[in-house]
């Protein structure tokens, strides 16, 4: 069992070198860039001896994207497992300041980013939820507001506090990115994982793993969908991530074993 405080660690160093390679040209956008972090994740937590799996997918539009999330963390032990939803943005703010990272939804002419934080708060308290921004300067290089060794994270409830001062149906720009992270300061990927790992809010190991364990009462149609997420880290967990990841809609599904939470 690795002790729980070698993850924010191990996050961090990871962050950082995905960062790194998007600085040097190897990564085209934010999906490649989480695909890259997931990756990572799972390469360095094997190294260390313990059990690490990912996938990533690309969605067909069909999915619905349940939580508003690309991206979801699975940590476990013997004992719990704690979640951790994540929805990455790469706004390109200091080479293209200009660049349009938001649009209007075809059907409804609505923001996508605010229909994403809408949806986001389908998630339990319980369960974490942050939007991940992808920095483009060079690594170690931090701007007013942002973090200098990888991505900086906005928590769900100060982006969704920023969206309720923006005019109604207005797409979000850069701007409104910085005014949330000063509801958030210096949050990393570090904190983030320091946090889900001290958390005392868990789902018990050994039982079952359902979507309204994470999801608000309303989504209780989707309670029969149920899983192990021991089985999840097993070498033939492949289909079950899949399944796993296609219920809930994210397009990346990373999940650690073998980590000494605390009691």
């Amino acid at each position: 069992m690795l002790p729980a405080d070698l993850l924010p660690d191990v996050a961090h160093i990871v962050d950082a070198t995905t960062r790194g390679e998007l600085a040097a040209g190897l990564i085209a956008d934010e999906r490649d860039y989480v695909s890259s972090f997931a990756r990572g994740m799972r390469d360095s937590w094997r190294r260390l001896g313990a059990r690490a799996n990912v996938i990533n997918l690309v969605l067909q539009r069909r999915v619905e994207q349940l939580i508003g999330c690309d991206t979801m963390v699975a940590v476990g032990d013997a004992t719990s497992w704690k979640i951790l939803f994540l929805e990455a943005k790469y706004p390109r703010a200091n080479n293209a300041t200009s660049y349009r990272w938001d649009y209007r939804v075809k059907k409804s002419k609505a923001s996508h980013f605010a229909g994403q934080l809408f949806r986001q708060q389908r998630v339990r308290l319980s369960s974490a939820v942050y939007e991940m921004i992808i920095d483009d300067s060079p690594l170690g290089y931090a701007s007013a507001g942002w973090t200098p060794w990888g991505c900086r994270l906005i928590s769900h409830q100060d982006a969704l506090k920023t969206d309720r001062t923006l005019q109604k149906g207005a797409l979000w720009r850069t701007a409104d990115l910085l005014a949330a992270m000063s509801r958030s300061p210096s949050l990393s990927l570090r904190h983030v994982f320091d946090e889900l790992v001290k958390c005392r809010n868990g789902i018990r190991s050994g039982a079952p793993f359902r979507l309204s364990d994470v999801l608000s009462p309303e989504f209780e149609r989707e309670a029969s969908f149920a899983i192990d997420l021991e089985s999840l880290l097993s070498p033939e967990g492949a289909q079950m991530l899949r399944r796993t990841a296609l219920a809930l809609g994210v397009n990346h599904l990373l999940v650690l074993g073998d980590i000494r939470l605390p009691e």
